[in-house]
């Protein structure tokens, strides 16, 4: 999901009844129309002796309260050759606690009209709430319980793993699937970002010790890298960071987690052919390394990720579905973390067109650099990127997503505002020179193709044979 927010989506609930009654719009924002919420400054902005940041935007207009709780490590936190044991502590880690049991902590949650949940990814693990903001201190004395007091039972380990397996095994049946996998896997050999889902092997041996060890670990205890509490609402600021502090500035802060969060992507171009014989269709994914989150072009890159695949208006969906008939469907992303990013595009088609397929791909990126960009295409791309951030990012929880994500990876609250604004300034000139470094995308460049080796291979004589390597699911 293309990550154009910011927090002045936050306007649309301040000012929803006052919307209501206005005329709908006949011409799409612009990021001049964009103004900072007055909330978007932090009522409270410190950092606890233990590492934890406390950051919180109070504002009496919203009627909920949302939080997050994050610890740097996540997939980076794994322990050697245990890839996937932070996704599956997050998946555990409302199942119960000291006091309750799983049913019925859910009850307690959900008694309160409230959600509470965990995840993990490549770089964080986190703790997310909302409530209305008459239950947060009720929600929060829950997220308490579950942060000290998580329980593991054996018998939700062995329900969740049988989950896992069956769902693995459903989405190892999809080609795009196993496209997907196999590009981050391969551009991040060996890195956390690489964890693209869990696996047997693993599923087989995790056990319940280990679980418990690693949430005390790396969720218990503040690594080097710290962690950040996060919330928005209805709420008394100076009160409400008294009560955290007392929760969360217990926590012990210790080294030791060997974070290998900063890792270096693979960009030696190469062709994965993975094998499923007989396939009536080939699923193609192309990838290659970009710049990370705060990338001083990202804005740029993001425009020339919008006019090449930001949806059925674009470049290669107009190529390769309305003119050449070779998908239904044809679309790009810029995936980022903290030091790197991944740029993709993917497709699926017919099996003897693999070769027209991808070759016309690689053609309509290699084309934004040689042919250029108007001014009417990038406004239009300006436009739909300023207009859907509202659209999907309204919602008090999407705000604060937005201003975690900015603050995990080390910049201002007021990130996304300096992003919209930058996105409307931006000229042809400069995604085309952005486009021409990226250029061309055969080098540098991962393929993954899922489908019929034997039917493929023949069709893929315009790429290097030596980059070709056929490999099984």
């Amino acid at each position: 999901m293309k990550k154009l927010l910011i927090l002045a989506a936050a306007l649309a609930l301040v000012a929803c009844g006052a919307a209501a009654q206005a005329t709908f719009p006949e011409v799409p924002p612009t990021s001049d129309d964009v103004v900072a919420p007055r909330f978007a400054v932090p009522s409270v902005d410190r950092t606890l002796p233990n590492g934890v940041r406390l950051v919180l935007l109070e504002e009496h207009s919203l009627p909920t309260f949302d939080f997050a709780f994050y610890v740097a490590g996540g997939d980076a936190a794994d322990p050697a050759g245990r890839r996937g044991l932070g996704t599956l502590v997050a998946k555990l880690a409302t199942e119960g606690t000291a006091r309750r049991t799983s049913v019925q902590l859910a009850s307690a949650v959900e008694g309160l009209g409230a959600s509470l949940s965990a995840s993990s990814d490549a770089e964080w693990f986190g703790f997310h709430g909302r409530s209305l903001a008459s239950a947060s201190g009720e929600l929060l004395g829950l997220f308490a319980e579950v942060l000290s007091g998580a329980s593991f039972p054996a018998d939700e380990l062995a329900k969740a793993v049988d989950r896992e397996k069956q769902a693995l095994k459903a989405r190892r049946a999809q080609p795009m699937y196993l496209g997907l996998r196999a590009l981050y896997e391969t551009v991040f050999a060996g890195c956390p970002q690489g964890t693209f889902d869990l696996d047997e092997a693993f599923l087989d041996t995790v056990t319940r010790d280990e679980v418990v060890a690693h949430y005390a670990r790396a969720v218990q205890n503040v690594p080097p890298g710290g962690a950040l509490f996060v919330a928005l609402g209805d709420f008394d600021a100076a009160a409400l960071a008294a009560r955290v502090e007392t929760l969360l500035g217990r926590l012990p802060h210790e080294g030791g987690l060997g974070l290998t969060v900063r890792c270096t992507p693979s960009t030696t171009p190469q062709v994965l052919l993975v094998d499923r014989p007989g396939s009536a269709q080939s699923a193609i994914v192309v990838g290659r390394p970009v710049g990370g989150f705060s990338d001083a072009r990202r804005v740029e890159l993001d425009l020339a990720d919008e006019v090449l695949g930001g949806g059925p208006s674009r470049r290669l969906f107009v190529r390769l579905r309305e003119e050449l008939g070779l998908t239904y469907g044809a679309y790009s992303n810029v995936q980022r973390y903290q030091a790197s990013g991944l740029w993709s595009a993917a497709l699926s088609t017919r099996t003897e067109k693999t070769g027209e397929a991808l070759s016309e791909l690689l053609a309509v990126a290699r084309g934004l650099a040689e042919k250029g960009i108007g001014a009417d295409e990038l406004a239009v791309a300006e436009s739909y990127s300023v207009g859907s951030f509202v659209l999907h990012n309204a919602a008090p929880g999407q705000v604060l997503s937005l201003l975690a994500e900015a603050l995990r990876n080390g910049e201002a609250p007021d990130f996304w505002t300096r992003y919209i604004q930058r996105l409307g300034a931006v000229t042809p000139a400069e995604v085309v020179q952005v486009a021409r470094e990226l250029a061309p995308f055969d080098e540098a460049t991962t393929v993954v193709i899922v489908g019929d080796a034997k039917a493929v291979r023949p069709q893929l004589d315009f790429l290097p044979a030596d980059r070709i390597r056929e490999v099984t699911p």
